[in-house]
């Protein structure tokens, strides 16, 4: 008796949802055959678009079963034009519009038909701002019963763009070096283990569903609720996002706690080959933002051929033509004056002997082999000290038989020589100069 019973309720039940199912399929085929004689109604009108002109729809017989379509017809291709883009704002005070887009007026029309004539209408899309090509014809249609206003604004330089084409030429180049980053490695998995964290949920929720065919019949049924549900969800995205704060930002700190965690503890790719397969990757993400990154596309993919070119010459090639260039093109040689190669000297002598000074006072000298093999250890002991590697004497001969004697001469010490060695003024100054250029 409780088979009979539970058999007969589960015929009970799926003759409801059949009913209900019919019921639906019913109502949506009443409405589409009401819908379908509401578009024969239609009217159209055409607007030519000009950069910076504000287009009204009242000024243009405008009524309430009106499709108004409003068109660009491009502009000339130019290479500074790399970064031009064109958009269509329409300012209306209502969601109760469609857009179809078109290369033409016959385009967007039949784009028109065809959504309004569909059973599931999923063509129109509600956008106050659309982004058109500006080197082509572009239409858009604008199904409305209500005023609006059209402007068509034409941008020569789109710093978005150049932004966009700086990044992914940079993603490209330093693809390697972020690829072996450990925090680039972090970021990532953690944002993928928080999006892991929703599929996961909603595979979950699946098996809560019986798999039967009857099931599977009202999912299928029920697809146009789903899509209106989430539709609902992307227009009312902020308000969603300011009411329920707290519960997302609560999803998002544990779910990137855990995915933390859990690259934490299998530590990042190690693997040769796994981290070419990640260089590969961003250099493919960097080629493409690149590629979007300009309306002119045969332009945007010559120079990500170039780039692709001169990234992967090999570095033998790259000195040959360099060496070549040097050879064909020698660069200009300039002789040094008679006081810039006494300064020069000066300066490079006195670095020389810094360096010989530290190098003699650190522990990687050998100072008993060198003591035993001079003349005067107390001299070079005075010398590695800090004291000057000449005596009066010497820098006296010196400069009494320099070249450049007579340039060098104190007024103030009646004809007599200046003498510099490595702790004068004019030493001091000269490396002080260097150090600074350095």
């Amino acid at each position: 008796a409780v088979l009979v019973l539970s058999q007969t309720s589960l015929k009970m039940w799926k003759g409801i949802y059949i009913i209900l199912f019919c019921v639906g399929m019913l109502t949506v085929v009443q409405s589409e055959v009401s819908r379908r004689g509401e578009v024969s109604k239609k009217k159209t009108e055409f607007v030519s678009l000009k950069p910076d002109v504000v287009y009204d729809s009242t000024n243009y017989d405008f009524k309430t079963d009106t499709l108004c379509i409003y068109c660009y017809g491009g502009e000339a291709r130019a290479l500074w034009k790399f970064f031009t883009t064109a958009t269509i704002r329409i300012n209306i005070q209502t969601e109760d519009f469609q857009l179809y887009d078109g290369d033409n007026f016959t385009v967007v029309l039949k784009n028109f038909e065809t959504a309004e004539n569909a059973w599931f209408n999923m063509m129109p899309w509600k956008q106050t701002v659309v982004q058109i090509h500006p080197f082509t014809s572009s239409c858009i249609g604008v199904a409305t019963d209500y005023e609006h206003e059209t402007r068509l604004l034409v941008k020569r330089i789109d710093f978005k763009r150049i932004f966009q084409f700086a990044g992914g030429l940079l993603l490209f180049l330093y693809s390697g070096q972020i690829g072996h980053n450990a925090i680039f490695y972090y970021s990532v998995g953690t944002s993928v283990g928080v999006l892991a964290a929703g599929l996961i949920l909603v595979f979950i929720l699946s098996r809560m569903f019986p798999r039967k065919p009857i099931a599977y019949t009202i999912l299928i049924g029920g697809s146009s609720i789903t899509l209106y549900i989430l539709q609902l969800l992307y227009n009312n995205m902020l308000s969603l996002i300011k009411r329920f704060h707290f519960y997302i930002i609560g999803y998002l700190s544990i779910a990137s706690i855990i995915s933390f965690c859990l690259i934490y503890r299998y530590q990042p790719m190690t693997h040769p080959r796994s981290l070419q397969l990640v260089t590969w990757s961003m250099q493919a993400l960097g080629l493409v933002f690149m590629l979007s990154s300009s309306c002119f596309r045969e332009a945007s993919l010559a120079v990500i051929i170039l780039v692709v070119t001169i990234h992967n010459i090999p570095a033998q090639w790259t000195r040959r033509l360099k060496n070549l260039w040097y050879v064909k093109f020698p660069p200009k040689r300039r002789f040094l004056s008679e006081e810039e190669y006494y300064e020069q000297g000066v300066r490079e002598t006195a670095r020389s002997l810094k360096d010989l000074q530290r190098y003699c006072a650190s522990p990687e000298c050998p100072s008993w082999k060198i003591i035993r093999k001079i003349k005067d250890p107390k001299r070079f002991a005075e010398f590695v000290s800090g004291a000057s590697h000449l005596n009066d004497e010497e820098i006296l001969d010196h400069e009494l038989f320099s070249p450049l004697h007579d340039r060098y001469e104190d007024p103030k010490m009646d004809g007599k020589a200046c003498y510099y060695n490595d702790s004068d003024e004019l030493t001091d100054s000269l490396l002080t100069d260097d150090e600074d250029n350095s």
